[in-house]
């Protein structure tokens, strides 16, 4: 889902856990439902942490969400840390190798500034080494995921590293930093880092003579009341000589960072030009990142990823090139520091894994059986409890309860395990390394995997390596989009890997453009009539989901739904519009610009004038065709529909509208939608009528009443096999069968349309036109084009030896003996229907019930339209599948030459 995030390198996965804090037992808010539980809110405002990347910050990879407001989080993670590289290599003890750390980490406090927030937990701990000796900031994205703290109840930060402000303003264990904004001061990390380097300087631990809290915050508070804190704390440890012996810079650099008053303290952006860092300024190190949030994120944005890409390459080379300062020879150091998985195999080869992003390596992690919880639980830092230890000790009247909760100790646990990536990187062994490079303009992609790719879907998709191959073939189609636009399409059909399914899906929809630019140029802050609607219909949308349930998820849903409203003025807000979002703001929840293009491009394909202020034409024209559609290939469920009076306007609207959104879970849609995007405007047709044909046997044992009830709750569907039917339904469907008036003109006009100046009279005439909303309704059997007809004939003869349409002429026998279609039959309808409205036994009739199964066009003179219609309305009834009318009857064919005179 992030194709630019940072390769795996000589990085380790490390996961670590804490708890959000509860809130008070029936509580609800201002508007009267319950609070979103802290843990949902973290979980939302932490995806945006994925957005981060720079050369000094660890990239958050994942986070989950577990039970009892448990928060698990996955990060880049390096086995040494500051505390430990002072104590092991004395070259970090030296003041230029100390000056170039603090240069690196205030670089990665300028990106995080410019992202609208703080690290507000600077520790050595958190200050991570990697094997190029490059420093890198851990764990800075829990004072933005918390907001500022609130919604846990353990205290952000270490006490000797807090600065003095955060300590007055009520710095507790209950957690929070008294009145802090969510954005944070700046200059509260620069106090943290100043701590940070004088103790280092000072070769002691602060404060380690204090063991409780209340006499550790005194000894700070005394400390910031000092004229001088430097001179102060060289005092208190007997440092005087070690600060004396400081360059000017240094000290200069020092007596900035403590300054007491934060409204003097400079923040991290002004301290980049200090004279200190001088030796190691380099003006390309910084990527440059918007002044907040960003709504999007560019590396998603389709148009501009191989640009992107290909920038971010060359800034990751200069940085390796001209930032790289030997403190250790690298060698040696990475042999110290990092033992247990190296980038080369024990045979030898080289290890491609540590080439590839981290993300996907950690989707592979857990393709391969990897789970983050049981991880944590064979470290001792999930601990299970007897379900009887956590009841409440005493419940109150109101509902408040007291006991039975999560330890104090236990809210946040420091340690960081290392995922073991060992099983998946024997899982990929046996792959050699010009595989981890497909060829994709030969058509060669799945060659290697043709016998997984026959296996059910739910197989393939937790095959690691039918996976990773997958993975492999789509990052290079989507680096060459749109230009390899044919050939995602063409691997698409055969599945979509989850990993990539936002762009894919981004691709199949045709998004190209300035999407970002384009998003950006809406007004959404400018109120509008439909504001209070979409305020309304948000949290019932998906509530079960917790990213969606989030409160980023609902300022997220506002804006793409009011931009979609603001941007098509033509059209209008529609309940049922947000359920239509979801799938897209889910895929691409740090890109709304492309989940804007992509919902926008699929109302246009799938929902055309769906939106319209009057769409009641519209959305009966579509039942009315959905209804043919049942009659047309199970005419004994419509017959039974039918008679009990459960017509599709009861049940069908929210199918269409939400395109099955408002109907099932997100997880069956991706499913459904994998599919549905391969295919044209009349699919969800389809669709409905394989989810109809799974449900037959109970529908046909149901009344009116039962339907509305099995309706009203849907039960369980197998969405896989829906998908194989639906597909079945389409292949089997003359195209003119679903044309509607209202629906975007098709790519090839001269089967389908009438309108388009350049064709012949011949082509109009067999071509298919629109039809009164209020006859479609009228008939119950679907109407075929001439141009379909013939081309069913053309194809002659199926795999049994018989034609694959059977043409049955109704007019009677002198007409048809002047000319008729080859092969037709005629059976006419005076004389062929018996007083009980069947079919009279004949010769012909014979012949007819022997094409049970095919399709069967019943054609009649246009004069004599009900005649026709009546004729197929009595086959469906005996339950003939597949039966239509020919459209305006045998006169279409008068100018082609297509009738002949029957033998």
């Amino acid at each position: 889902m992030y194709p630019a995030s940072p390769k795996l390198g000589l990085a380790h996965l490390g996961a670590s856990t804490f708890f959000a804090s509860a809130h008070p037992s029936e509580s609800c808010g201002s508007n009267g439902l319950p609070l979103t539980p802290n843990s949902i809110r973290i979980y939302g405002r932490a995806r945006a942490l994925h957005l981060i990347n720079h050369p000094h910050l660890c990239s958050y990879v994942d986070i989950h969400r577990g039970k009892h407001e448990r928060i698990m989080v996955i990060q880049e993670y390096y086995l040494l840390n500051l505390r430990m590289a002072v104590q092991k290599y004395p070259e970090f003890r030296c003041h230029r190798s100390l000056a170039k750390v603090a240069y690196q980490v205030i670089q990665g406090l300028v990106y995080l500034n410019n992202f609208g927030t703080v690290n507000c937990n600077l520790s050595p701990e958190n200050i991570l080494i990697d094997p190029c000796g490059r420093a890198k900031l851990y764990n800075y994205g829990l004072f933005y995921m918390t907001e500022a703290g609130t919604a846990v109840s353990f205290p952000l930060g270490s006490i000797q590293y807090t600065a003095p402000e955060i300590l007055l303003q009520g710095w507790s264990q209950e957690g929070g930093t008294g009145g802090a904004t969510v954005s944070g001061n700046p200059a509260w990390d620069v106090w943290s880092l100043g701590m940070i380097m004088a103790e280092i300087i000072m070769g002691s631990s602060l404060f380690s003579r204090y063991d409780n809290v209340e006499s550790l915050v005194s000894e700070v508070l005394r400390m910031s009341m000092a004229n001088d804190p430097l001179h102060y704390l060289s005092q208190t440890h007997d440092a005087v000589t070690k600060i004396g012996a400081l360059t000017e810079e240094m000290r200069d650099f020092l007596c900035l960072c403590l300054t007491v008053d934060p409204e003097d303290r400079p923040v991290p952006r002004n301290l980049l030009s200090h004279v200190l860092f001088k030796p190691f300024v380099i003006s390309s190190s910084l990527i440059p990142v918007p002044p907040h949030f960003p709504v999007i994120d560019p590396s998603l944005c389709l148009v501009d990823f191989v640009h992107y890409k290909a920038k971010l390459g060359v800034m990751e080379n200069e940085r390796d090139q001209l930032m790289e300062y030997p403190l250790v020879p690298d060698d040696d150091f990475i042999q110290q520091t990092h033992t247990d998985e190296r980038p080369k195999l024990r045979t030898g080869k080289r290890d491609q894994l540590c080439e590839r992003p981290m993300r996907e390596v950690y989707h592979l992690w857990q393709l391969a059986g990897g789970n983050v919880e049981q991880e944590l639980r064979k470290q001792k830092l999930v601990r299970i409890k007897p379900a009887i230890l956590t009841l409440p000790s005493v419940m109150v009247v109101e509902g408040e309860v007291f006991g039975g909760g999560i330890h104090r100790r236990q809210l946040l646990e420091t340690t960081t395990i290392i995922l073991p990536l060992h099983n998946l990187r024997n899982r990929l062994a046996h792959i050699p390394p010009e595989k981890y490079y497909p060829l994709i303009t030969q058509g060669e992609c799945g060659k290697d995997h043709l016998e997984t790719s026959k296996l059910p879907l739910v197989i393939r998709e937790r095959d690691v390596e039918y996976q990773f191959h997958r993975l492999l073939i789509f990052e290079r189609l989507l680096q060459s989009y749109p230009f390899k636009a044919e050939s995602i399409l063409r691997e698409a059909r055969k599945d979509t890997p989850p990993f990539y399914r936002a762009l894919v899906w981004a691709s199949l929809l045709a998004v190209d453009g300035a999407v970002a630019h384009t998003y950006h140029q809406i007004d959404k802050e400018t109120p509008t009539p439909t504001d209070r609607q979409i305020e309304v219909d948000i949290p019932r949308c998906h509530q079960y989901d917790e990213l969606l349930s989030s409160p980023q998820g609902h300022a997220k849903f506002a804006r793409v739904l009011k931009a979609w409203v603001v941007s098509h003025p033509h059209l209008v807000y529609w309940q049922g519009l947000d359920s239509l979002c979801a799938p897209f703001l889910y895929l691409n929840f740090n890109n709304e610009a492309l989940a804007y293009a992509c919902l926008s491009q699929f109302i246009n394909k799938y929902l055309h004038k769906f939106f319209l202020r009057d769409n009641s034409a519209v959305i009966q024209e579509y039942l009315a065709k959905f209804s043919h559609m049942i009659a047309f290939h199970d005419p004994q469920l419509f017959n039974h529909l039918d008679n009990i009076g459960f017509i599709p306007e009861l049940y069908a609207i929210p199918w269409f509208l939400t395109m099955y959104t408002h109907v099932f879970p997100l997880q069956k849609i991706f499913l459904l939608w994998d599919t549905l995007l391969l295919g044209e405007a009349s699919l969800p047709l389809c669709i409905g009528v394989a989810l109809l044909r799974q449900l037959k046997d109970r529908l046909l044992q149901f009344g009116f009443n039962e339907c509305i009830l099995l309706f009203s709750d849907m039960p369980d569907i197998d969405m896989e096999r829906v998908v194989r039917e639906s597909v079945q339904v389409f292949c089997s469907t003359p195209p003119s069968v679903t044309y509607r008036q209202h629906e975007r003109p098709r790519l090839d006009p001269s089967k389908h349309s009438s309108t388009s100046p350049h064709l012949t009279q011949t082509n109009q005439d067999l071509a298919m036109d629109a039809v009164p909303v209020a006859e479609l309704k009228a008939e119950k059997c679907p109407r075929a084009c001439g141009a379909d007809l013939l081309e069913l004939l053309a194809h002659k003869k199926s795999r049994s030896g018989r034609a694959k349409v059977l043409v049955v002429d109704i007019r009677p026998s002198d007409e048809f003996a002047r000319g008729t279609l080859v092969d037709a039959i005629n059976l006419p309808a005076e004389s062929s229907i018996t007083h009980e409205g069947l079919l009279a036994p004949g010769p012909q009739y014979d012949i007819l019930n022997s094409y049970r199964g095919k399709i069967v066009c019943v054609m009649g003179s246009r004069n004599n339209w009900e005649q026709t219609v009546k004729f197929a309305e009595m086959l469906i009834a005996q339950e003939f599948p597949r039966v239509c009318t020919l459209h305006r009857g045998v006169e279409v064919f008068r100018a082609s030459g297509a009738l002949v005179v029957p033998t």
